[in-house]
């Protein structure tokens, strides 16, 4: 049968494709941008099955993992001007020294980064965390946790122990290449040629 809206998503993932590929950025299969998001040339990096929304602004060093969810307006930014040179206005203080070795943003994997939200550079958001809406995310984010707020701060986990060695060992198959996707919302068992 004919799924007008896979094709449609297929459509989306080639462009979107092709548009990284042509700037050089390093992208793995099934990561689709939307329209007005602006990513810096420098130190780019992305996973399979990314989503990013519209209007993201995504600032140099910043790499994300597989399966991870930016929603609209999500902001990578910060360290970037001299603000500390008295006598001499910010927008006149230039750049710091080392803006060119800016520490890397890691974004791990399945990471959901919610409306309107702001990531500071050089913060390391873990594996299978949620930041929320319109959140601030100064400081480097536990795996598996809910943030939010001004400045981000812990909500609550978002498994019991259990499910979240269930949802870890998934993801550490798909990293062993033992899970292989068929296409951004079918995968299947590599050995068994079973299909989820």
């Amino acid at each position: 049968m004919f799924d007008i809206k896979y094709r449609y998503r297929m459509c989306k993932y080639f462009y979107s494709w092709l548009f990284f590929k042509m700037r050089g950025y390093r992208i793995g299969r099934y990561v689709m941008i939307n329209k007005g998001v602006k990513i810096s040339r420098r130190g780019f990096a992305a996973g399979d099955c990314i989503k990013i929304g519209r209007y993201n602004y995504i600032g140099p060093n910043v790499t994300l993992g597989n399966f991870c969810l930016l929603s609209d307006y999500i902001q990578f930014i910060g360290s970037d001007h001299v603000y500390d040179n008295a006598g001499v206005p910010t927008i006149l203080a230039g750049r710091p020294p080392e803006y060119d070795v800016l520490p890397v943003t890691v974004v791990e994997d399945d990471v959901w980064i919610g409306h309107g939200a702001t990531v500071m550079r050089g913060v390391r958001l873990g594996e299978g965390c949620i930041v929320g809406v319109n959140a601030v995310v100064t400081k480097d984010v536990a795996p598996y946790t809910i943030v939010a707020g001004v400045p981000a701060r812990f909500i609550r986990d978002r498994f019991t122990t259990e499910e979240r060695d269930k949802h870890a060992a998934f993801l550490e198959k798909y990293r062993r290449g033992e899970l292989y996707l068929l296409h951004d919302r079918k995968y299947m068992f590599r050995e068994s040629g079973v299909q989820r």
